[in-house]
Order: structure tokens, then sequence, then C-alpha cells
């Protein structure tokens, strides 16, 4: 098989005008690719984002005809070429490579709050994020707080919520994407839960949901979001001295727009464990690093 670079060299192409501000890039990719490293990998490394887009478009190439290269340089192969280059522009148009985390501030450390803050009515410092319903989550610096204690998994911040309360009371937090996800295509979502230390109960199941609108909801219960993507555990999430890693495998159907992370269960569902020596009716968790990712295989995404 002939890479790349072979073609380019043997039949003597060379950039003749580009911007010194992607020039780097192109040499860069070009670099890679020879070597064995696979399309994606190239383009992760050399550049960001609409770069090579850009560079692709305002870069013409000029062919030396030299007969020693006319084989190489055939009509099915220059079809060939077209149609990569065409591939590798819709990935970039649609904003999403595989392994690209497309979740912003995911790990809440962009935020107008500088300390905890327990929020009353609404928590709108946090960047990118948001509260979906009348149930309000809070915002934590690692730190004593009036649930527990827990380090951050990533950073300094973290968030908290109530997964499950008396009268059914659930808290949720949401984040409207920047990209449609791509249809039929397996996505990752990964973050990390730690319970309160406080908390009378654990729950077995922890999950999300996407919408086509990033709608705030005018009640304290459960979200009426349509089909809910979980993880379970038979064993209950009950580690509250370190964090436990959750994946959720999602299909998309080319519609999601946001994200809405919580449990989605009634209370009459059998998802609650007490916990023993704790007078509390409540189950409080930590949440922190979260990611949603482009996947190739569902096998990468295994619930715990």
């Amino acid at each position: 098989m002939v890479s790349i670079g072979t073609v380019l060299t043997k039949c003597g192409w060379h950039q003749v005008t580009a911007p010194k501000t992607y020039a780097g890039d192109i040499k860069a990719f070009a670099k890679a690719v020879p070597s064995g490293k696979t399309f994606i990998y190239a383009l992760q490394m050399s550049i960001k984002h609409l770069a090579l887009l850009k560079a692709f478009r305002q870069t013409v190439f000029q062919n030396r005809t030299s007969s020693s290269c006319k084989p190489l340089c055939s009509t099915s192969w220059t079809h060939k070429m077209r149609k990569i280059t065409l591939t590798i522009a819709t990935l970039f148009i649609l904003g999403q490579i595989i392994g690209q985390n497309l979740i912003k501030n995911c790990s809440f450390e962009k935020s107008l709050y500088k300390q905890t803050h327990i929020s009353q009515f609404d928590l709108k410092g946090v960047d990118k994020w948001y509260q979906p319903s009348i149930g309000t989550p809070d915002y934590f610096r690692e730190t004593n707080n009036w649930y527990g204690v827990q380090k951050a998994k990533d950073g300094k911040y973290y968030m908290g919520f109530y997964l499950y309360d008396n009268d059914d009371y659930k808290e949720y937090i949401a984040q409207k994407l920047d990209t449609v996800l791509i249809a039929n295509r397996n996505y990752c979502l990964s973050f990390y839960v730690s319970l309160a230390e406080k908390s009378g109960f654990a729950v077995s199941e922890i999950a999300a949901a996407f919408t086509q609108n990033d709608s705030i909801f005018q009640t304290k219960k459960i979200l009426p979001v349509g089909t809910v993507f979980s993880c379970k555990s038979k064993d209950y999430f009950t580690l509250s001295d370190e964090w436990t890693e959750i994946n959720i495998k999602y299909k998309a159907t080319g519609k999601e727009k946001t994200l809405f992370i919580g449990n989605f269960n009634s209370t009459k569902d059998n998802y609650i464990k007490k916990i023993s020596n704790k007078t509390n009716t409540w189950s409080y968790y930590y949440i922190d690093n979260v990611s949603l990712k482009l996947i190739n295989d569902s096998l990468e995404c295994n619930c715990r």
C-alpha cells in the first residue's frame, strides 16, 4: 500500500501558497501519516478543530509531472483521495473526533463562585451548566461541607445533587451541547460520583437523558424527558471515601442537543438501599469530571 507521503514525494507535489498560521500544521500532518499513524491520530496531534480544513482551502498544490509517478497519480487514486478528504472535512464540520470530549467545563472549574455555593433558588454561576428543574444542585470547593468531605476528582471543584429524598424529590444538572450528536453513532458518557457521608440511602442506578432543546421543567421530581439511559449496580453505589466511575453507552438519533444527568426512577422502584447507622432519609452524591465522547466500539464504554 502506497502512503500519502510517498505519493506526494514521488509525484513532486509541493505547497506553493499557505498562510503561515497553518503551514506548520500541514507539515506535521504530512509527517505523521507516512509513519503509519492513523488519520484520526494525525489529525488530533497536528491540528485544532478546523485549522486543517482552512489550510487546505487556502493552500494550492502544484504537480510537477514526472513519468516515474504517473501510475501513482492515477484517476482512481485521485478519486480515493477526494473521498478521504471529504470524510476528514465532514468530521471537522461536525466538530467531532473520536475520543474528543464534547462536554465543556467538564470538571466544573470555571465558575463565578470561588467557594462552596449551596444553591437555594438557582445555580447560574457555573459555566456551561444549568439547573433544569426546581431542584437545586450545589457547587463545592474541595473542603468539608454540610454533606460530608471529599476531594475533587479533577481540579478543585465539583457538583452535588440529591438522587433520592422524601416525596421523590430529585435534583439534576444539565448542559446544552455545542454540536448535535451524529445519528446512529455510539457515544460514551462518563463521570465520577461519590456518596456523601451523611447520606442515609444509596442508589443502585444513575442515569442520563438527551433532549432536542434546553428545557427547564417546573418540577422537583422526575423530569419528563422520555428515553433514559442508565448505569446499574447490584451492589449499589455506596463508596464515600473515593470516586466511582460511571459509564453509559448511548446510540444517537442525530437530534440530541442537551444532556441531563440524575436519577429518573420513582421511589416505588427497588433502587434505594438503607445505609446502616445513618438516620438521614436522603441520598446525596457528588459528581465530577464529566465526558461525552464519540466511540468506535460499544465495548469501550462498560457501565463500571
